[in-house]
């Protein structure tokens, strides 16, 4: 019941594993509130059976002094569960392939519907949000 975003900005392996942890909970009928931490520490993924004020200030709070480069929030549909992942290291950079095959085009559909004023701002060519996107993690351009 996780919002289709859900699915696109994680990947399969992540997703799996939280679907694996619920499963083993929900078996066990125990309430789904746990952290979870990839073996690298390099993920660190917050489930909780409810969606509340305050809530991300304490998950902030339990997480390692270091900062995440990586931050995804996600409520369920029905907002009985939610979903916060944090991800720590070093992240992929967008290739040449990615951009003009999926970042490009997802971009310029957003530029064309806003507004064709955007199209003539030099911020927003081709080139410059090329240029802009070389600099950007994979992770932040799933986003598109």
């Amino acid at each position: 019941n996780m919002p289709r975003d859900y699915f696109e900005q994680l990947s399969k392996k992540i997703w799996y594993g939280h679907l694996r942890a619920l499963n083993s909970l929900f078996e066990m009928k125990e309430s789904p509130d746990l952290v979870l931490s990839s073996p690298c520490d390099n993920w660190i993924t917050f489930i909780k059976a409810h969606n509340y004020s305050g809530l991300m200030n304490e998950m902030m709070a339990e997480l390692p002094k270091k900062s995440p480069t990586l931050a995804r929030m996600f409520t369920s549909k029905d907002c009985v569960l939610a979903i916060n992942v944090f991800g720590y290291g070093q992240q992929e950079l967008a290739n040449e392939a990615d951009i003009n095959g999926r970042y490009w085009p997802s971009m310029e559909q957003y530029i064309v519907a806003k507004s064709n004023e955007l199209m003539n701002d030099p911020l927003f060519s081709k080139e410059a949000l090329v240029q802009y996107f070389k600099k950007c993690p994979k992770s932040y351009l799933n986003l598109c």
